[in-house]
């Protein structure tokens, strides 16, 4: 795979945020002798995303390319994005980013200098229309801002996931995983939907191989950050969402060597888990409870709950799914790229 540094970005009905993204990557600093490019994907808009996009790049030494992905969901969107960038290094930013003006060269060195890490992610500041909440800096990872990370480096052992907004990975190692089958469980944000999940799959797919995971601060964006998102309520279905995707990466992460055998048998184990996560439920029930009663806006506890709750019924009423996916990630012909490196 030819190296250089391929920029995706992923959208649905970007008409009116897209212009700003691409006159901000225009900009880039310390980019010779690096080969980029960028890679709009066009994921089923009804708007006039590809030809605004076409018309905004005014770089003309950098090649842009318009991909229509007909199929909803940012999964099968980032998926036409990894197959269909030219370069080794694949950086996924979202409609809404503004990168700072190093992105590419700073990719670059990352993902060069370190053939250990699966996935790079950097630091988004929210930059916002209206007043941030007064809850919003401490669940701020849950709108793709903030810290990853303690420190720079490979992530803490605590932590094995990266927001997709502002991340990397190779393309050589995308191209191994499908090779050998893999292919994504959870769908992603559709249209307007807020599914999620996918980047965090991927995370864990990476791990399973034995790739790192990488945060790198200086590789910083700005997230704009519209008022309809800044509100309690879009919070809370952003956590329910997140409990629906726990199904998938909850296996995912019971898979992981780091994993206690007794959580792999409860995680995998369909009636083990359903009590599991109910008797968790029932815990956080009291504290759930007290915060809606006084209606405490940013009580953590809601949000928990409210993922639990999500999560339960999500399993409740895919039970022949969650034996699937289960059977799926244990089984699956990519889980041996990890063994075949350890033979060389």
């Amino acid at each position: 795979m030819k190296e250089g540094v391929s920029i995706v970005i992923c959208c649905y009905n970007s008409e009116k945020r897209i212009p700003a993204v691409l006159e901000n990557l225009s900009i880039q600093q310390n980019t010779t002798g690096i080969l980029w490019e960028v890679v709009v994907i066009d994921n089923a808009s009804t708007d006039n995303t590809a030809e605004t996009a076409l018309n905004c790049w005014k770089l003309k030494e950098v090649p842009i390319h318009i991909v229509y992905e007909s199929k909803p969901g940012l999964s099968n969107a980032r998926i036409a994005g990894l197959n269909a960038a030219n370069y080794e290094y694949i950086s996924f930013i979202d409609d809404d980013n503004l990168v700072c003006e190093n992105w590419i060269s700073l990719t670059y060195k990352i993902m060069s200098s370190h053939n250990d890490i699966g996935i790079c992610g950097g630091l988004g500041h929210p930059l916002s229309e209206t007043e941030l909440p007064i809850w919003f800096e401490k669940f701020q990872n849950a709108f793709a801002v903030g810290p990853q990370n303690k420190q720079i480096g490979y992530l803490a052992s605590n932590r094995n996931y990266l927001y997709g907004a502002g991340c990397a990975i190779r393309k050589s190692t995308w191209n191994e995983l499908t090779c050998n089958g893999f292919s994504f469980q959870l769908l992603g944000r559709t249209g307007v939907s807020l599914s999620s999940g996918e980047d965090m799959e991927l995370a864990l797919a990476m791990q399973l191989i034995g790739y790192k995971l990488w945060y790198e601060p200086s590789l910083h964006f700005k997230h704009i950050m519209p008022k309809s998102r800044l509100n309690w309520k879009y919070l809370i279905n952003l956590y329910k969402a997140f409990g629906k995707a726990s199904l998938v990466t909850e296996i995912y992460t019971s898979e992981l060597a780091s994993t206690k055998p007794a959580k792999r048998i409860i995680y995998q184990n369909y009636l083990l888990n359903i009590f599991y996560t109910l008797y968790t439920l029932v815990k956080m029930f009291p504290p759930f409870l007290y915060g809606i009663l006084i209606k405490k806006e940013g009580d953590k506890h809601i949000l928990h709950f409210y993922r639990m709750h999500y999560l339960l019924k999500t399993k409740l009423t895919n039970r022949k799914y969650f034996y699937r996916v289960v059977a799926e990630i244990k089984n699956a012909q990519w889980r041996n790229i990890n063994k075949s490196k350890k033979k060389i």
